[in-house]
């Protein structure tokens, strides 16, 4: 188990660096200036709450916020179609998730047929063994679920917490 947790954890660590690479601008610069290196504790910290989160009946890491994200992301994890990639069928292991990002959706978005008071949220889920990205629709009002895809090879638009992670994994020396 400590073997699979190690890859994860470089998966993850490898995820997050090559998902920063891709922000090439002034901005990105700044921010990298402005990062201190990770610090092996705050590696290792990472590794046991992952262990953690993978140990539970829900392996998935939920994205922080306000209490209507909260809502949106416990209805979209309630449904058994998102969550259907939690275990790997062929060896029966649970697999790492992470909540992503969730949306509200704007009125000129909505293509689907709903209430008029429905309140619609769209939530990004990815998952690391599978390179898979889930995503509910979901309605707040009638906490329900209107949507569930589940696309592969795709990552949704990276979390701020994992760019800040991967800006600080590159100001850390290599040894």
């Amino acid at each position: 188990m400590k073997k699979i947790l190690t890859i994860i954890t470089i998966s993850f660590l490898g995820i997050a660096t090559a998902q920063t690479n891709f922000y090439d601008n002034e901005s990105s610069k700044s921010k990298l200036a402005n990062s201190a290196p990770i610090s092996i504790d705050e590696i290792f910290e990472r590794q046991k709450s992952i262990q953690a989160i993978i140990e539970t009946n829900q392996p998935v890491i939920t994205l922080l916020g306000n209490d209507t994200n909260a809502l949106a992301q416990n209805i979209a994890l309630s449904n058994s179609l998102f969550c259907k990639y939690f275990i790997d069928e062929k060896s029966n292991k649970k697999t790492l998730n992470e909540i992503f990002g969730v949306y509200k959706i704007l009125g000129s978005n909505i293509r689907f047929k709903v209430n008029k008071d429905a309140t619609l949220y769209r939530v990004e889920m990815y998952n690391y063994a599978f390179n898979c990205s889930s995503v509910a629709i979901v309605d707040i009002t009638s906490k329900s679920i209107i949507e569930v895809n589940h696309y592969f090879q795709t990552q949704p638009d990276v979390p701020k917490h994992l760019e800040d992670l991967a800006l600080k994994l590159q100001q850390t020396p290599q040894k």
